[in-house]
């Protein structure tokens, strides 16, 4: 077992995975600093909404997220850092979600520390399927 998965099992118990039906909202967490998800978890942790509470998964890596949203199609919001294990990790992610599983109801929220990576209106124009209503 390497470090964060070590750290994983500390911090985290394991995923529900109950359907979003059951009463709360699926929100994905996807970034490779441990930290992200802990002060996100103790922020938002007490959330409801429409009253639903928020249920959180976690992915460390481009594969965890794909492999998750898949498992997951219900989620109803991810946040999720652009440079990971790559640069345009997070990209790589929206892709596939978008493209591959054709999930457009999951709202995607784009997190990062390098503004620069992700081109804006580009991206919100070829992968955000309000931006294609008008």
């Amino acid at each position: 077992m390497n470090k964060l998965e070590e750290a994983q099992e500390i911090l985290f118990a394991k995923e529900d995975k109950r359907p979003s039906a059951a009463g709360y909202w699926k929100v994905m967490i996807i970034d490779d600093e441990l930290d992200i998800h802990s002060t996100t978890r103790m922020a938002l942790g007490r959330l409801t909404f429409q009253n639903k509470k928020v249920h959180f998964i976690s992915a460390y890596s481009e594969q965890d997220a794909m492999r998750l949203i898949e498992e997951h199609p219900d989620t109803a919001l991810i946040l999720l850092d652009v440079a990971m294990e790559h640069d345009d990790s997070g990209l790589h992610v929206v892709q596939y979600i978008r493209q591959t599983l054709r999930n457009n109801l999951v709202r995607i929220i784009l997190c990062t520390g390098h503004p620069g990576l992700a081109p804006e209106e580009n991206l919100i124009i070829t992968y955000e399927p309000l931006a294609k209503r008008k």
